[in-house]
């Protein structure tokens, strides 16, 4: 969207159009762990500017110049002809985009662990703004009591606060690594934070992989390397993420 934004400033007359997967888009990321702990109020307001106005396909358009195709999947593209083929996810038919010039930003995917039930209903990844609405409204309405957190970066260590601070849930944070936001911070400044963690309420499982998890009669229960057992109700993993470089590798782009 920065992009398109910025062509159109450039090149006033250029027809600029955005596939976008998802039906919402032009969301701030790093706002999603803020909403869940209820900082920000609405999801809404993840995608207004600051004067209220909602970004959607309108404002794009009215205000940007820029068309935006939400719900379309773009799945392959004809260099030669120089046209980008997509799939209406509603209607599932498809449409032709011809272009002179082609921007591929598509993104990453969550990166999973390779732990047996890394899939199973209940483990979520928290990755899109949906992911974040969806936990909210089950924590609103009492769904969750205790989450198992897996990966101690910026996104575990802020889900940790959102859960704790504002709905009191107990909160397992599962790290391989010795210390959290391990390449981030030096030691030092690590157990400054595990302690804040520790004094938060936060049970913290440093140094310890998760071997499997299984569903069982009261949610999910989480095997430890140690041996020792967790139940929560969800577990959130947060261990990274892949670029999504599919398009790009189809067409023979170096990557």
């Amino acid at each position: 969207l920065k992009a398109a934004c910025r062509i159109r400033r450039l090149q006033a007359d250029a027809n600029v159009t955005v596939v976008v997967k998802e039906n919402t888009f032009g969301y701030s990321t790093c706002g999603m762990a803020y909403f869940l702990s209820g900082d920000i109020d609405q999801s809404k307001d993840l995608i207004s500017t600051p004067a209220g106005t909602i970004k959607d396909e309108k404002y794009f358009r009215d205000v940007k110049g820029v068309e935006i195709l939400t719900g379309h999947e773009a799945v392959s593209i004809d260099r030669i002809a120089r046209f980008v083929r997509c799939v209406d996810l509603n209607s599932n038919s498809p449409k032709t985009l011809p272009y002179d010039r082609l921007i591929i930003a598509t993104g990453s995917s969550p990166l999973l662990p390779g732990i047996p039930g890394i899939t199973l209903p209940g483990v979520e990844y928290f990755h899109t703004l949906e992911d974040a609405i969806k936990t909210r409204k089950e924590l609103e309405t009492g769904k969750i009591g205790s989450v198992a957190i897996i990966g101690g970066g910026f996104i575990g260590i802020e889900l940790c606060e959102a859960f704790r601070a504002m709905w009191g849930v107990d909160v397992h944070l599962v790290e391989l690594r010795s210390q959290v936001m391990s390449g981030i911070l030096d030691p030092e400044l690590s157990r400054l934070v595990e302690s804040e963690l520790i004094e938060q309420g936060v049970n913290l499982k440093l140094g310890c992989n998760c071997r499997e998890i299984r569903k069982v009669e009261n949610g999910l229960e989480l095997i430890l390397g140690s041996g020792e057992t967790i139940t929560v109700d969800r577990v959130i993993a947060v261990t990274g993420v892949i670029p999504n470089t599919r398009l790009a590798d189809g067409i023979g782009l170096n990557l």
